[in-house]
């Protein structure tokens, strides 16, 4: 169960998401992508830990409150996921912030797989959600991954 902060939070998140396909189930939370622009989103509470999950790439938190904040900068127009593919299949997820002062993006986290088919050409495509605007996501505290390797989640 999310601490009553975090509860109160996603609350907020999920009402600004007017006309967002929101899923409830069980523990997870999920808002759908509005188009093929941009990528789903989830949140499941697996105490004592948070997983978020951006399409194929994913941070475990043990912070609910870090957790809910990185569901909504998923949400927001200050977070950019690229998808990298071989063939068909994706291969690499790469998570980026827009800074709000300069408005210059920077990475915060990236999720590969290992793939040798060396002899196709990657290709990539560039997905963002609009559900909340950049300067909300913004005004909340940095994010900080429990267990995400390099990841730093931080303005």
């Amino acid at each position: 169960m999310l601490r009553t902060q975090a509860r109160e939070e996603l609350a907020e998140v999920l009402a600004l998401c007017r006309g967002a396909r929101i899923e409830h189930r069980g523990p997870r939370v999920r808002v759908a992508a509005a188009d093929e622009a941009g990528f789903d989103v989830s949140l499941i509470n697996d105490p004592p830990d948070s997983i978020v999950c951006f399409a194929g790439w994913h941070a475990t938190l043990c912070d609910p409150e870090s957790a809910v904040r990185l569901f909504a900068l998923g949400l927001s127009t200050d977070c950019r996921l690229t998808i990298e593919r071989i063939g068909h299949k994706p291969r690499r997820w790469l998570i980026e912030r827009r800074d709000g002062a300069s408005g210059s993006w920077h990475e915060i986290g990236e999720t590969s797989l290992l793939m040798l088919r060396l002899w196709r050409t990657p290709r990539s495509r560039r997905l963002q959600n609009s559900w909340l605007p950049g300067a909300w996501a913004g005004s909340k505290q940095a994010c900080s991954p429990a267990r995400q390797g390099r990841t730093q989640f931080s303005s």
